[in-house]
């Protein structure tokens, strides 16, 4: 009988066991050794690289999608959630993960911004009831006075809030306004510049993404935006929005009229805190993928088909 430190003798073993699929018991019969001394054996087969183990993923499974969103887009993480039967569902599944998330990194001593939309409004409501009494939630653009009054601002903020048992503090004007000198005007009225001046101390902020082709616009519904406006921009490459701040395909924000209208944080400062992006659809594929592009967002929350999706785009 070779002895056990035989390699060709240490590959058969391990042939019979990984191919042959054999049990240690049976292999303790075949060789004659005991069943830890087998135990033993396979250890020594791994250890000195005669067997390789290895876990091959699938390639759209959560892991491997979340590595290439943050190999080929400038963001630190991407979380991705299950992609269910429905768009609503899948909606769910995101806000759920993006609950997740959030409690994990607030605390007592958290600033948390908050935009608006739909995701959001997932978010919050899977948050579950915390007891951060020092957290302050603050509202980081005017209202947007959508259809569901639970998707705007100060609903969000006022519903985050009252999850975390913290404090909020609403923006008391529209997103958008219809020109640069009533814009000046506002952000200098003591109740909202109040607010206005919270937002660099943020040490958090959760936005939405939203795209601005006239049918699947928010601030078109809401007749922030006219469908003619909102299809001009298209025609400028112009793409989506983030809290009002509209960007290009390219991922860039121009200096439009509509970005110096915007009542709430300004871009720069957007530019400059840790931004939490949740958004899911087909209809957002293309201002999702153009956001991913700007720099400007930190962790990714979306779902499996729409990752695959702006991974394709």
């Amino acid at each position: 009988m070779k002895q056990p430190k035989d390699k060709a003798y240490l590959v058969k073993i391990a042939k019979r066991y990984y191919i042959d699929g054999f049990s240690q018991q049976q292999l303790a019969a075949e060789f004659r050794l005991s069943r830890p001394t087998i135990s033993n054996l396979l250890k020594r087969c791994k250890d000195e690289g005669i067997v390789d183990i290895r876990i091959a993923e699938p390639d759209n499974s959560a892991g491997a999608l979340a590595d290439r969103l943050t190999a080929n887009f400038p963001v630190r993480q991407a979380l991705i959630a299950e992609s269910r039967h429905d768009y609503q569902s899948t909606l769910e599944s995101v806000g759920e993960k993006g609950a997740y998330y959030l409690q994990s990194v607030l605390t007592k001593n958290s600033r948390l911004g908050i935009a608006w939309g739909s995701a959001l409004f997932q978010v919050v409501r899977h948050m579950p009831y915390m007891n951060l009494s020092g957290v302050e939630v603050i509202q980081m653009v005017g209202g947007t006075s959508a259809e569901n009054a639970n998707y705007d601002g100060f609903e969000i903020a006022r519903s985050m809030a009252v999850r975390l048992q913290g404090s909020y503090h609403i923006l008391p004007a529209p997103i958008i306004v219809q020109s640069e000198s009533l814009h000046n005007m506002l952000i200098h009225e003591p109740g909202i510049a109040k607010i206005i001046r919270k937002t660099p101390l943020l040490t958090n902020a959760i936005v939405g993404i939203s795209s601005d082709v006239p049918e699947n616009s928010p601030l078109v519904s809401a007749g922030f935006l006219s469908k003619q406006e909102s299809a001009e921009l298209i025609e400028q490459g112009i793409i989506g929005h983030v809290c009002g701040y509209h960007f290009t395909a390219e991922g860039i924000f121009p200096d439009i009229p509509v970005n110096r209208r915007i009542v709430g944080i300004s871009l720069q400062i957007l530019q400059q805190i840790p931004i939490i992006a949740v958004a899911c659809g087909s209809q957002k594929t293309g201002a999702l993928t153009a956001a991913l592009k700007t720099g400007i967002i930190d962790t990714i929350i979306t779902d499996e088909h729409t990752a695959v999706k702006i991974l394709l785009d």
